[in-house]
């Protein structure tokens, strides 16, 4: 009977060996058109993707779905720079997503993205102005910014923009000013009569 028990000892440790776990991908679902950071909504679901998600930059990593007809969601305020990889997929009847001509509407650091039916509207990427005759900040990323691989499969990108920022006027005050910054952070000119603005996301 020991030897049997044994033996059974040595066939579970071996399967648990053969056969090791996998992390499994996290699923986030949008049940809300709300731009708010509440839960169920889509700044929400980034926002907990971001600080709880499976880590690491493939887009099969994580997963946002939105619930079928909620209707356009509008931006109130640039959505958070998404930090690890994600797959966002909405129903076959689309998911449209506005920037209400304001804001980018997607940006990644570090992490790759994949958009299944969803269209992207009104997305606006707008570097900030300079200062005492520095040049405009880059516009880059009027519907998405990536700092990674982007995946489409099914997806629009409509009316959207990337513009660079103002140039500005030198007074004659013996030093040069700054350039704007870069609209993937948000446009903050940063920008003094001695030093440009930033070119990288605010995380």
């Amino acid at each position: 009977m020991f030897i049997l028990r044994a033996v059974k000892q040595q066939l579970i440790v071996l399967a648990f060996s053969v056969f090791p776990l996998t992390a499994m991908a996290t699923v986030y679902t949008v049940t809300s058109n709300a731009d708010t950071n509440t839960a169920g909504t889509l700044r929400y679901a980034i926002n907990q993707l971001n600080a709880s998600g499976t880590s690491g930059s493939a887009a099969t990593n994580n997963t946002i779905n939105f619930n079928a007809g909620l209707g356009q969601i509008t931006l109130t305020s640039s959505l958070p720079v998404i930090t690890r990889g994600v797959s966002i997929v909405a129903p076959s009847a689309g998911q449209t997503i506005s920037g209400n001509l304001l804001y980018g509407v997607f940006r990644t650091f570090n992490s790759s993205l994949s958009l299944t039916y969803v269209t992207v509207t009104q997305g606006l990427a707008l570097g900030g102005a300079g200062n005492n005759g520095g040049g405009g900040g880059l516009g880059a990323g009027g519907a998405v910014y990536i700092d990674g691989t982007l995946t489409l499969g099914n997806t629009a990108f409509n009316n959207c923009t990337a513009q660079g920022g103002a140039g500005a006027t030198l007074s004659l005050t013996g030093v040069y000013g700054g350039g704007g910054g870069a609209s993937f952070c948000n446009g903050t000119a940063a920008a003094t009569s001695t030093s440009g603005g930033g070119d990288y996301p605010a995380v």
